[in-house]
């Protein structure tokens, strides 16, 4: 009798105040990493009792999205905010919400330390699967419009640039990117269920396929950095665009000391004859008028014929740059 009118209960409270499954949240799914400052939330509206869904996102971002007529799915960006991602999505109706769904992403950044290396539950997951893009047809046409290497005269021609237009606003952009070309670093696969863009893990040799001839010269240097001998060039770039020159995803100085974090706190190998430290930032550089002092000043960050990736046949003449006398 007890588990009869506890059952009842249940049955009663979740009809009053939720419908499970009234909502399906397409993307994010749960547990995914984000490289990038943006995520896009495609939900489907699965009971007629969905009037709308309330979006909700780090740093008090909320958007209402009102369901219209024949449509189902639907979509909005939201900013993500470094480290762990909380975004709800709420159903509500004519009495208030139906249910709520909640996931958990994360958005890496290679200059902190803290948010460089997402934790082990987190994964790489790619949206553009056949079961996906079914959700997004009716309003988005899903399939490749470029031609190889030829540019778009106008960037919204391309069916990419409305979902991902984000990607390219800022200060410096990438060609491929800005072009729109984006099978130049993304293949296209159809296998059914796979990813349908895909990006190799060691993704150098796609970026050498336009870059070789800095190829050709690191590969006669003696000593190479890590990231270069391994093709992990977006470790340091951003292959879309970046507010930094060289489209880094941070400035020198940060990326560096992400990895040498022996250098954070300014201290240098090398002491200067007053038994100093050696600045490392904040600091003119006397070899480059205008600009700051930074790990570039006196290290190559691809390859060098000098131990430590020193920017000189030796340590002395790299120092002789702004020591003269």
């Amino acid at each position: 009798m007890r588990f009869t009118l506890m059952l009842s209960f249940i049955f009663s409270f979740s009809t009053l105040w939720g419908e499970v499954g009234a909502i399906k949240l397409i993307t994010p799914i749960p547990s995914t990493i984000y490289h990038e400052e943006t995520a896009s939330v495609v939900v489907t509206f699965v009971s007629p009792l969905i009037d709308g869904v309330i979006i909700s996102a780090e740093s008090n971002q909320s958007s209402k999205i009102i369901r219209q007529k024949e449509r189902n799915s639907y979509c909005k960006t939201v900013q993500l905010a470094p480290g762990e991602n909380k975004i709800t999505v709420s159903g509500f109706g004519k009495d208030g919400t139906i249910e709520n769904i909640s996931v958990l992403i994360f958005h890496d950044i290679v200059s902190e330390k803290i948010y460089k290396y997402p934790p082990e539950k987190y994964m790489e997951e790619s949206f553009h699967t056949p079961t996906n893009e079914r959700f997004c047809s009716s309003c988005h046409k899903m399939e490749v419009n470029e031609i190889p290497k030829i540019a778009f005269e106008n960037p919204a021609d391309s069916n990419c640039f409305q979902c991902h237009q984000k990607l390219t606003t800022r200060k410096y952009g990438h060609a491929p990117a800005i072009n729109w070309l984006c099978t130049s670093c993304h293949e296209i696969k159809k296998e059914l269920g796979d990813s349908k863009f895909t990006l190799p893990s060691m993704i150098g040799k796609t970026c050498l396929k336009c870059h070789d001839k800095e190829s050709q010269k690191w590969e006669t240097k003696r000593f190479h950095h890590m990231p270069v001998d391994s093709e992990k060039c977006t470790r340091c770039h951003n292959p879309h665009s970046s507010e930094n020159k060289f489209y880094l995803k941070a400035k020198p100085w940060d990326i560096c000391t992400s990895c040498h974090i022996d250098k954070r706190e300014g201290k240098h190998v090398i002491n200067t004859f007053g038994n100093k430290n050696h600045p490392t930032r904040d600091k003119p550089d006397p070899s480059r008028p205008g600009k700051e002092i930074e790990c570039i000043s006196c290290h190559n960050p691809h390859a060098s014929d000098s131990a430590s990736l020193i920017d000189a046949k030796s340590p002395m003449s790299i120092c002789i740059k702004c020591h003269k006398k």
